[in-house]
């Protein structure tokens, strides 16, 4: 991009009043370590409360196992794939499930979403910082949706399938998930499907020096956030 596309892309954030925009896109002309900002928003919903629409019955749902991670990868654009193939398999063999929605035609797969016990690594930071959760809570995260799918209600069959599975497994109390501040899609999609705002967390590194600061709707104490890489957990309710 051009400097006077960089330029105009600010002035437009400026005028919008899209402060957090403008810093988040002048941190990325920094290295992590000068600074960083990311902004994560958390949301609760109660599994029997999701508000999943009628959607065309033209997919399947099914849960994953270790021979289908290649093709799981293949719809993807995630580069190195023998990380993720590697990644994806350390998932499954710590007892986590990942979602898989298909064609009902055929068996492409159309996407996917991974759902989490115990704790959660947050992929869009850099340090090892760790959501952790209570045996009644579940985590959706890294989910997917193949490029050509998107926008077809496949998204929100998928959760709800997904939700579906725990509860089979598991009797889960609350499904927790997390959007990056960046992807408004995202987080609008899944206030559709009746997730609530739960915590805002705001991940700073100023020369070094790292910064979390969690923002909570309310006082329930539900979750709790581990820096794995320091000497103590910092427990934030």
């Amino acid at each position: 991009m051009k400097f006077q596309d960089k330029f105009n892309e600010f002035n437009r954030l400026w005028k919008r009043k899209k402060l957090f925009k403008i810093i988040w896109k002048m941190s990325n002309f920094f290295p992590n370590w000068i600074f960083e900002l990311q902004k994560l928003f958390f949301l609760k919903a109660a599994p029997d409360q999701l508000k999943i629409p009628r959607t065309v019955k033209t997919y399947c749902s099914q849960i994953a196992y270790e021979k289908d991670i290649n093709n799981i990868i293949e719809i993807t654009d995630y580069e190195p794939k023998i990380h993720y193939q590697k990644l994806y398999r350390d998932y499954l063999r710590c007892g986590n499930l990942c979602h898989l929605l298909t064609g009902k035609s055929n068996d492409e797969i159309v996407g996917y979403v991974w759902s989490f016990k115990d704790q959660y690594k947050l992929s869009t930071l850099q340090e090892n910082i760790f959501a952790i959760f209570q045996n009644q809570d579940v985590f959706f995260a890294d989910g997917y949706i193949s490029p050509k799918y998107r926008l077809r209600g496949g998204f929100p069959l998928l959760l709800k399938s997904a939700a579906d599975d725990n509860l089979k497994k598991y009797k889960i109390k609350n499904i927790f998930a997390s959007t990056n501040a960046m992807n408004e899609h995202s987080l609008k999609s899944h206030k559709r499907l009746g997730f609530n705002d739960f915590c805002t967390l705001y991940y700073i590194t100023v020369l070094g020096f790292q910064l979390i600061i969690i923002l909570y709707k309310n006082k329930t104490k539900r979750l709790r956030i581990s820096l794995k890489n320091f000497k103590t957990e910092v427990p934030i309710y």
